[in-house]
């Protein structure tokens, strides 16, 4: 059974070109865990034209289960090179809604190819199939795509008259992302059938930050386990918050969470929201669970650039207070749901995913999550570090300089300045001053270098800037 070996099993061919020392083996071509088959023969090949001295190939199997695997090699053949030769590494990325980026090694000089992406299972492309003719050098964009769709793709290369084509490379899957949904949005959990770890509705996704060995090199285990449960638990607070199902985030985790992708419009705002709730409270320092929230432009940790609200480190259940400040040996926890609620606006008009990232090293045991809800708003943004300058609130009349800036940032306005401040990305506020003045200065040079916003208010308005400090 494939699902217990870890993610890091894998098969390499090597080649020494002096001795068979282990030491002087060079790895020329992996198998990884995702193109690995339990139960039959898969067939490997790698071009070793460019190698034109008597050389040793050597195999070397790798990685960790639960049980024990063998591995079965046979038919070692070498053959001519030919004449126009089979791609290889053929690799799938940047996976959206409409497009997915396709990129190959053709193995010589040659730049002219042909792509074909296809519904899943249509085989072995023919001569009269449906295909894109490319000359980019080993990469392609394939658009348009449905959403929420499986494809399969081969790709191969076109020598020419005299040399022909090559054997198609392929296939190599991958699915779409889901189509955006409308607004409001609402995810509950309710209409799930099926429940257990890694469960989570159609068009959510997961991902957990991989375990790494000492030496830097990933070990094949995610740390990072997120339960869909019916029904209350046995631990505390396993329930939902509203009807019957809810998800849960295991402690020793560090694992995002990411919606569907949403279409969003630069002018509007749009206020997202989820409860939560924690087992119990953790009192031994900040490692409890933390939570951070973030929106980009695919359902990738990488994606996530822009923050929505501000960090949360170390959640704690509510306590009620017994009256004496001084003593707090009777305050009661209250077994409550808590609501994470923040207003995002998206720099430009586009798709994007919200991920919430669950970050913790100890107890409390669990945090439950439930009742998503994102919709537009007319509130405010609530962290201004999503606004571009062209998409700030500036207010007319008023100019700061120079941006960027080595320390000083110079106000002047043709109306009286209240007050400013400045703001970092993680949303603190590092400088408060009051002016009273239509010019002014604040010095930020023993701020670190990086993007701060800056806030003006002017007769009861508020203006919004960036400001990169050098």
């Amino acid at each position: 059974d494939k699902d217990q070996w870890n993610d890091n099993m894998k098969i390499e061919v090597l080649i020494s070109s002096t001795t068979t020392d282990v030491a002087d083996f060079t790895v020329i071509k992996t198998v990884s865990y995702d193109d690995l088959v339990m139960g039959q023969y898969i067939e490997l090949e790698k071009d070793l034209s460019t190698y034109n001295t008597p050389s040793y190939v050597g195999f070397k199997i790798s990685g960790s289960g639960d049980i024990t695997t063998r591995f079965i090699i046979d038919n070692i053949r070498f053959e001519p090179r030919p004449a126009c030769p089979k791609p290889e590494n053929l690799t799938v990325s940047n996976i959206l809604m409409d497009s997915a980026d396709i990129s190959w090694n053709p193995l010589n000089d040659n730049t002219d190819f042909n792509v074909v992406v296809q519904p899943i299972g249509t085989g072995t492309p023919t001569d009269t199939c449906p295909m894109f003719d490319t000359t980019v050098f080993t990469n392609y964009t394939a658009t348009p795509l449905l959403n929420d769709t499986d494809y399969e793709v081969y790709v191969r290369n076109v020598c020419g008259a005299v040399d022909g084509n090559s054997e198609w490379l392929g296939p190599i899957t991958f699915r779409t992302l889901c189509g955006a949904p409308s607004l409001p949005w609402n995810q509950g959990f309710e209409d799930m059938q099926e429940f257990g770890e890694g469960v989570i509705p159609v068009c959510m996704t997961l991902e957990a930050k991989k375990v790494l060995d000492e030496d830097g090199e990933e070990t094949g285990e995610e740390n990072g386990s997120v339960y869909s449960y019916s029904g209350a638990q046995g631990f505390h607070n396993q329930i939902a918050s509203e009807g019957d199902n809810f998800i849960s985030v295991e402690y020793d985790s560090d694992v995002w969470i990411f919606t569907p992708m949403f279409t969003l419009d630069k002018t509007k705002n749009y206020k997202f929201s989820f409860d939560y709730i924690l087992d119990n409270n953790y009192t031994g320092g900040n490692e409890g669970f933390n939570l951070e929230v973030k929106f980009g432009e695919g359902a990738t940790s990488e994606a996530m650039e822009f923050p929505v609200g501000y960090p949360n480190e170390n959640l704690q259940l509510p306590v009620e207070d017994n009256g004496t400040p001084e003593d707090t040996t009777d305050d009661v926890i209250q077994h409550v749901y808590q609501t994470f609620e923040a207003v995002l606006s998206p720099n430009t008009d586009g798709n994007f995913a919200i991920g919430i990232n669950v970050f913790a090293k100890f107890d409390p045991y669990y945090m439950s999550i439930d009742n998503l809800q994102f919709t537009e708003t007319e509130e405010e943004v609530t962290n201004p570090i999503n606004i571009s300058v062209e998409e700030s609130a500036l207010l007319d009349g008023v100019r700061l300089f120079p941006n960027p800036t080595d320390g000083m940032i110079n106000i002047n306005s043709i109306h009286t300045i209240s007050s400013l401040s400045v703001t970092n990305l993680l949303g603190q506020t590092v400088v408060e001053k009051e002016l009273n003045n239509n010019k002014g200065q604040v010095d930020i040079s023993n701020l670190p270098t990086g993007t701060y916003i800056v806030k003006v208010k002017v007769q009861d308005q508020v203006g919004i800037y960036k400001i990169l400090k050098n």
